[in-house]
């Protein structure tokens, strides 16, 4: 898959508080197939809280060189942070007005850039939208249940009407992001409420109290979990919430982390470690995760496999090497019958799927020309995708990441018979190839 380069304006809350957040965004931004890129230079957005305090010029200024950057690495930016996104928006409104431009224009001449128009600016919410859900879905390895969960939106991507990313009194878009990968979204009493996190530096009780009052109400309505979609609000909802609930905190997780659970990434690559709520132990007890049909469907034609009609059983060399032992016969249209049945769960677990040759004897005999190499191939990667292992597999993939070669390097015998000594790839550059 070709990956499609997207710009992305990170802001200082991920990149530097919660890069755990980053790299989860990265991992699923690339399994969707983008190439997320990080344009350089960039200052922060500033802020629209705080960064406010700056006067009109030097706040514009800062924004329209972010933007003006940013727009050279591409006609769309991805934003993460609801924060950035205020400031991105409002700073593009303000620079529509062709004598702010100049005067801007003029500051920014002094270090060589010209500001002419902002890129089309994407909320991450916004942003998965214009992907569509029904495409979403099908990119999802896994349906997700077991978990309630309430999102919350933040104030900055609802509440003002210039770059509001839905209707504020019914907002949508977040709710169905999650409802298409599986999980039960709840509402609850003051899901719209401001979590308070701009408060928190100068009026730390009023904040809490605003937190305090959002997780009463998830309280209420048995809320399992908190899913959102601004670093700031995450750092609120996460750490501060620790001190008023203790180890009785509402996990928190942030969009991203939802989807690469549905993408099939491994947990172990995401960082829950580093959320003070701590949710290892909710995914442990409650998240489930069923196979998704329609991402099998992608890859295997399911009517196809029903029409199997089994004359491959008779010439598959695998087969053919253990019918006269019944404890080790192989049987791959039993498999073909157990997937299209829907019984793919166990069958990646079956260590039969590592049996196939990928000889393609099936496939001189079958009436569809193609015979089951195929189907194989992609019950192995599922079965790799999805952290089920075959042990001689993983220790050749091991060999690869480790050394590069699928059969350690033997000087010796090389020597014996008078052939060359290649020199193996060097592991800090295998490292970076692989990472």
């Amino acid at each position: 898959m070709t990956e499609k380069q997207l710009p992305v304006f990170w802001g200082c809350t991920i990149s530097d508080r919660l890069p755990f957040l980053e790299k989860t965004t990265r991992l699923v931004l690339s399994a969707l197939g983008y190439d997320p890129v990080t344009p350089e230079g960039t200052t922060c957005c500033p802020d629209p809280v705080y960064g406010r305090a700056l006067e009109e010029g030097p706040w514009l200024t800062l924004a329209a060189r972010n933007l003006a950057l940013c727009r050279q690495y591409g006609e769309e930016l991805m934003v993460p942070c609801n924060g950035c996104l205020a400031t991105f928006q409002q700073a593009a409104g303000r620079l529509k007005d062709g004598n702010i431009r100049d005067k801007v224009n003029e500051q920014l001449k002094k270090v060589g850039i010209a500001y002419t128009s902002p890129p089309r600016i994407h909320h991450i919410l916004s942003f998965l939208q214009k992907i569509g859900n029904e495409a979403l879905k099908k990119q999802y390895t896994y349906k997700l249940g077991g978990i309630r969960v309430g999102v919350h939106y933040g104030c900055h991507i609802l509440n003002a009407t210039q770059w509001a990313i839905d209707t504020p009194d019914n907002p949508t878009v977040f709710e169905n992001i999650l409802s298409a990968t599986g999980l039960e979204v709840v509402s609850y009493p003051d899901k719209h409420l401001c979590c308070g996190a701009s408060a928190q530096p100068f009026d730390a009780q009023g904040s809490l109290g605003l937190l305090r009052e959002k997780i009463k109400g998830a309280r209420k309505a048995s809320v399992d979990a908190f899913v959102l979609c601004c670093p700031l609000c995450f750092i609120q909802f996460d750490m501060e919430s620790v001190k008023l609930e203790r180890k009785n905190a509402i996990p928190v997780f942030y969009v991203t982390e939802i989807l690469a659970l549905a993408l099939g990434i491994p947990s172990e690559e995401l960082g829950f470690d580093w959320h003070a709520t701590k949710p290892k132990a909710l995914l442990s007890e409650k998240l489930t995760l069923d196979l998704n049909p329609e991402h099998l469907e992608k890859d295997l034609d399911l009517e196809r496999l029903k029409a199997c009609c089994g004359a491959c059983t008779f010439e598959c060399s695998a087969a053919l090497a253990s019918q006269d032992n019944d404890l080790s016969r192989f049987d791959p249209v039993a498999l073909v019958n157990r997937v299209a049945a829907g019984d793919v769960a166990s069958v990646l677990e079956d260590p039969d799927i590592w049996r196939c040759l990928k000889c393609h004897k099936c496939a001189q005999v079958c009436p569809f020309g193609d015979g089951l190499a195929h189907f194989f191939e992609v019950l192995q990667g599922m079965a790799l995708r999805t952290g089920v292992r075959a042990e001689p597999i993983e220790q050749k993939l091991e060999l690869i990441r480790t050394i590069g070669a699928g059969i350690p390097r033997n000087r010796a015998i090389r020597k014996e018979f008078g052939l060359p000594v290649t020199k193996a790839i060097d592991r800090d550059q295998l490292e970076k190839l692989l990472d």
